[in-house]
């Protein structure tokens, strides 16, 4: 999972979902454990790409064999170094690349009605990310 969200997030959300590994941007934390207002990484544009290298050399990942997708522009980087991108609902930038490049574009449009009969995760999902990050939260003030 790839992110430019903070690990405060990204990393809850990676676990619930069962994914091994995840790259989101990471605040600097001073010798107190506190947040400096500096960012350590910065999960943006090209950021993605070099980190999404990175782990691809340490893991043995053919990145050519890799997917990714993505709504942005701030993510042409990204798509740009897999050999499988997908441009998801992409905004106007990301659109006229996705044509360039030939790359297929996936179009959700299918509006879903808030009480349809199924019972969605998304809820929970999101629940239990925020309930994470409030944990990692409580933890770091209990240290102090």
């Amino acid at each position: 999972m790839v992110s430019t969200s903070p690990a405060e997030i990204v990393e809850p959300f990676a676990e619930i979902l069962g994914i091994t590994g995840s790259i989101s941007s990471k605040a600097m934390i001073d010798e107190n454990g506190k947040f400096t207002g500096e960012m350590e990484f910065y999960a943006v544009g090209e950021n993605k790409a070099v980190a999404m290298n990175e782990v691809a050399a340490d893991r043995g990942i053919d990145m050519g064999e890799s997917f990714a997708y993505s709504d942005s522009e701030t993510d042409i980087p990204m798509l740009l170094a897999v050999g499988h991108p997908f441009a998801v609902n992409p905004d106007r930038a990301l659109l006229k690349v996705a044509h360039e490049h030939e790359w297929p574009i996936l179009s959700f449009t299918h509006k879903v009605r808030a009480h349809d009969g199924h019972r969605s995760r998304t809820p929970f999902v999101v629940s239990a990310a925020v309930l994470g990050v409030l944990a990692l939260i409580g933890r770091s003030q209990a240290k102090r």
